[in-house]
């Protein structure tokens, strides 16, 4: 099955309103690039633009996205994960409602149950947010 066809509610234990990822548009080993489409019923807009926060939670959610591929692939219940810590966070853009964002989010360590990951964001092909975090995945 291609990518882009996946059901993201297959990957990530979100639910609606709070599903922040469109769909995965590539993936590699320990690597993941999504999308979503900038709503004005998103709860993280305000002023016609995604927040910080929804911008930190694009990028949790397309780790959580990179898991769900890997449980998928193995057959593997999706883990709820919860983000530890967020550590060099910078926001350059607040993408506006009606644009699509692109987010990379690679696995750059794993010790035991916690995934430290680099996440980027993009809009219209520049960088607008970056960070690393800590998620803790439930066992």
């Amino acid at each position: 099955m291609e990518l882009t066809q996946i059901d993201i509610r297959k990957l990530i234990p979100q639910r609606e309103p709070m599903i922040m990822v469109g769909r995965v548009i590539d993936a590699g080993e320990g690597t993941v690039t999504t999308a979503l489409e900038i709503k004005a019923d998103n709860l993280f807009c305000s002023d016609g633009k995604l927040s910080e926060e929804g911008l930190v939670e694009n990028i949790a959610q397309s780790a959580a996205a990179m898991s769900g591929l890997v449980s998928l692939r193995d057959g593997t219940p999706v883990k709820r994960g919860f983000i530890g810590s967020v550590r060099g966070l910078k926001v350059s853009k607040r993408p506006p409602v009606g644009c699509e964002i692109n987010t990379t989010v690679e696995l750059i360590g794993k010790v035991m149950n916690v995934d430290l990951i680099r996440g980027v964001v993009r809009h219209e092909g520049k960088l607008i947010a970056e960070c690393e975090m800590r998620i803790f995945l439930e066992e």
